[in-house]
């Protein structure tokens, strides 16, 4: 207590300089008194007779479950020589054909869930999958059966197939910097190190079924495995099914796991030539294991490492580049630093730099920025624990990598004793030169060019997607009626100066998530401002030169102290506030919301250094090819087609035009209140009306609506040779004419007939590792896109596939009525997911107030789908898929650039050079 009221003092004088212009902060009944975090959690941790760890953790304020199944085998175990088999053994668990309509995992996981995905670390094979509550016992079997796999479940062309993707996701994921990183990796751990190899390689093109099947049967065992289920479940019951599916399974690992030292740093160098842009200079030291006794340490330095380095290079011109990371995996881990700088001979600077700063990064921190360090990282490990997407595999690590049952508890109780002077000490012994190792990388020279890489297996796959049997006769009948989500309990009230205020309180939850939502985005921007919607937003800071009397002083001391994490978003129509942090202190979470609009200012050093940084950053040309494909979808001249402002656009950012765009735009009439979270709805609403009321309303200025789209004619073909690609990028983009409103349902359930028809580039060909579909909707126009990464080798016949595939869809060939029915079922089960969390929840209100919806609007959106009618689909197709406005972009090296325009048959095309 002591050091919080020495913090208050000081920033008590520093808020208190010279007089302002603002009038008196409001605080209402706030109290500056000690409220610690009472944070519990329900989970339940036990282990089975074969060795499997499961872990329960219900949540009935989801309609969802996610199972996450983690086995402790990663890259780390892969044999001499097949670095990547632990990968490919991943990909081929989801191919077991273990139904007798030969389907397999993956195929079966794809009806039983809304999504499923996997990877693999150094350290694990982490698989998961969310489903609506009433699938998780489907999930668990077919998780049951993802172990008890073997490979006489496993047909070769598929084996074939899975390896080609697998090489052909590496060569995706290949550059001159992942090169660059592997050899420096090497060197830093040492060359035979488990770390130093990569978690894909082509040492696996000629791997063979029976090494896979050795891999599997030596790793893939109940006591190698984790089974993390949380969501809409009745832990009882769950236990119960558990242990009669998987108790039978009784075998053992036989395999020993790969041992992890930790890098031996010393003060050593190295150098290397990349083929990079630019020169690097990487820093290295020690860091703790994940979840080891100095884990909030390591994660406070971090985070003030990054703070400190980016420091300096807004004050050295010559650092062009700062990124501050974590190198290793789970049980062995370091602190990278790394600065791009725009000439080799500086790179000695760049590293005295680093030594410089890093061990004494928290000398005489300002209390706000320890409140902040503070404040972020309990605010993170409240919000990881709620998020429904998260918490899985973040679970999974405290399993992996701890020794105890309390998961993320100690670290809070860490935390809540933690001072700078415990981060001041450790840095200064941890950030030294006798533990480190620096590598200088120095650009070849030469341009960045693409490794040629071609799949192992020299015969094409020609497979048939499996799909789910369904009645054709289904298509021309609603489905039931889905249930309301049940959103809980949402206040509203309107204050006397205009400002709606929505109330969605979460009692068992330990955060708070608050929102201020505005009218205005940066369609709003006259085209002589652009950027200023964003600008107005970013650069709101508090006034140091604003007297305030000391009473006042003290209070916003504290308030400054309470760790409140700020966030902005400009979207087209909308600006959001956001402030989140732990429920405890609810209410001055709320306070700085209001504290932010109604005393805070723009500084005019600080808009200089945003207008010279703006100039700086769009000074880079943009990318021609992009340009005229939204010129092409749009028109010319359409601001969604208009590069950012470059140079001399920025000169009207002033201070004075930021304050006239606040007092006119950040106004009580239209704007919108949210706060979810853990608080008591009866007092918050006394202090939302003590803040926020008080509030003036004043005219604000109505936005000019953006000129509709004015697509150009086509079909329209944009080429562009870049010799540094790996793959080659197909884009089909269309420009839309249906209504993004009233035709959403019948849009949702188009794009995943796309998807479903699209499965062929992958599954039948093995020429991508996915296909992504989207629509992307504003108030000046929308275009519904199709992008895919493609096999250079079998990427002209993968283009046309997509192409005529689309096609199809458009005049209703194939199997629409079947298509329909799946399509349908898959759009309606994902608009009737929730998963509920306090930043979802609020995500889904922030949505309501933007687009002007009801609260209840996603209900809304699920009885559409059910209705929806293959007529309505086929009409939105019709008009979202037309050849005469579709834009197809392909980036490649020349020769496969040329070969897929052809094969595309595209005419009049337009080349760049990247």
């Amino acid at each position: 207590m002591t050091s919080r009221l020495l913090w208050l003092m000081v920033l008590a004088t520093t808020t208190s300089a010279c007089l302002g212009v603002r009038g008196a902060p409001r605080f209402g009944a706030m109290r500056t008194d000690s409220r610690p975090l009472e944070f519990r959690h329900d989970i339940r941790l036990y282990t089975v007779d074969n060795g499997m760890t499961v872990v329960l953790l219900p949540d009935r304020r989801t309609n969802l479950v996610t199972v996450d199944a983690r086995y402790l085998v990663g890259a780390a175990d892969d044999p001499a020589g097949r670095a990547g088999l632990a990968h490919l053994v991943e990909h081929l668990t989801f191919e077991a054909r273990t139904d007798k309509n030969r389907a397999s995992i993956k195929d079966l996981l794809g009806e039983a869930a809304l999504y499923n995905n996997a990877f693999t670390s150094h350290d694990v094979t982490h698989y998961t999958a969310t489903a609506l509550a009433h699938r998780l016992q489907d999930v668990l079997e077919l998780e049951a059966q993802r172990l008890e796999m073997n490979c006489e479940l496993l047909d070769d062309a598929v084996f074939r197939r899975e390896r080609d993707v697998v090489l052909e996701e590496s060569a995706e994921r290949r550059t001159p910097w992942s090169d660059l990183n592997l050899d420096v990796m090497r060197t830093v751990w040492g060359e035979h190190h488990p770390y130093a190899r990569g978690l894909g390689t082509r040492e696996v093109s000629n791997a063979t079924r029976d090494e896979v099947c050795g891999f599997l049967g030596n790793h893939y065992a109940p006591d190698r495995l984790m089974l993390v289920v949380t969501g809409d479940f009745d832990p009882d019951q769950a236990a119960q099914v558990i242990a009669k599916r998987f108790a039978q399974d009784t075998w053992k690992s036989n395999a020993r796991r790969a041992p992890v030292q930790e890098a031996r740093l010393t003060g050593t160098r190295s150098r290397h030539r990349a083929d990079v842009e630019d020169a690097v200079a990487m820093v290295f030291f020690p860091a703790p294991p994940w979840g080891g006794d100095d884990a909030v340490l390591h994660m406070l330095a971090l985070n003030q490492f990054r703070r400190v380095m980016g420091a300096a290079a807004e004050e050295e011109d010559w650092i062009t580049g700062v990124d501050v990371s974590t190198a290793g995996a789970g049980q062995a881990r370091l602190i990278r630093v790394m600065l791009s700088v725009d000439d080799p001979k500086r790179l000695d600077a760049a590293v005295d730099e680093v030594f410089e700063r890093a061990p004494t990064m928290f000398e005489e921190v300002h209390p706000y920025v320890a409140a902040r360090l503070l404040g972020k990282l309990q605010t993170g490990y409240v919000a990881t624990y709620e998020s429904f997407e998260d918490r899985g595999a973040w679970l999974g690590d405290y399993l992996t990598y701890t020794r105890h049952d309390r998961f993320m508890v100690p670290e809070l109780e860490v935390l809540s004793r933690t001072s700078m002077v415990d981060a001041d000490r450790y840095a200064r012994e941890r950030f030294v030169r006798n533990k480190s190792h620096v590598a200088l990388v120095e650009p070849s020279g030469k341009p960045a060019t693409a490794t040629p890489a071609t799949v192992a297996s020299d015969r094409e796959p020609d497979l048939a997607s499996w799909r789910a049997p369904v009645d054709a006769k289904e298509a021309q009948q609603p489905l039931p009626a889905p249930t309301s989500r049940g959103h809980g309990t949402v206040e509203e009230q309107l204050l006397d100066n205009g400002l709606r205020v929505l109330l969605a309180p979460d009692p068992t939850s330990a955060l708070v998530d608050v929102r201020l939502v505005f009218p205005y985005g940066d369609a709003a921007d006259p085209s002589e401002r652009r950027g200023r919607a964003v600008a107005a937003a970013s650069l709101l800071e508090p006034d140091p030169n604003h007297l305030y009397a000391t009473g006042d002083s003290l209070l916003i001391g504290w308030g400054l102290s309470t760790g409140t994490q700020l966030d902005i978003d400009v979207s087209e129509t909308s600006t959001v506030f956001v402030a989140r942090g732990a429920s405890n202190l609810a209410d001055w979470h709320v306070w700085r919301l209001s504290w932010l609009i109604d005393q805070c200012v723009y500084s005019s050093n600080t808009v200089t250094a945003f207008r010279d940084g703006a100039v700086r950053a769009s000074s880079k040309d943009a990318d021609p090819a992009g340009v005229l494909g939204l010129q092409l979808l749009f028109g010319a001249g359409h601001p969604y087609a208009t590069p950012p402002p470059t140079g001399e656009a920025w000169s009207w950012l002033t201070r004075d035009e930021l304050e006239r765009y606040r007092l006119t735009h950040y106004v009580p009439r239209g704007a919108t209140l949210l706060v979810t979270g853990g608080f008591d709805a009866a007092a918050m609403r006394k202090h939302v009306q003590t803040l926020f009321g008080p509030w003036s309303d004043a005219p604000s200025e109505r936005p000019v609506p953006l000129p509709a789209a004015q697509p150009e004619w086509g079909p329209s073909w944009v080429g562009t040779r870049d010799a540094a690609r790996t793959q080659v990028g197909l884009e089909v983009a269309f420009a839309t004419a249906s209504d993004p409103d009233r035709n959403l349902a019948a849009r949702r359930v188009l794009s995943e007939m796309v998807r479903d028809r699209l499965r062929i580039v992958r599954e039948g060909m093995g020429a991508s590792y996915g296909v992504q579909v989207s629509y992307a909707a504003g108030t000046g126009g929308g275009a519904f896109y199709i992008e895919s990464e493609l096999a250079p080798a079998r990427a002209a016949k993968a283009a046309s596939a997509i192409v005529s595939e689309i096609e199809a869809l458009r005049t209703g060939a194939g199997t629409m009525a079947e298509d329909f029915v799946r399509a349908r079922r898959r759009a309606l089960a994902t608009a009737m997911a929730d998963t509920a969390d306090v930043s979802a929840r609020a995500d889904r209100l922030e949505y309501s107030v933007r687009k002007g919806l009801p609260i209840d609007h996603l209900d809304q959106v699920a009885l559409a789908i059910s209705k929806v009618t293959p007529a309505e689909v086929a009409a939105v197709a019709a008009a979202d898929l037309d050849a005469r406005h579709r834009v197809v972009s392909v980036s490649a090296p020349g020769d496969r650039l040329d070969e897929v325009l052809t094969a595309l048959k595209a005419t009049e095309t337009r080349i760049f050079d990247k």
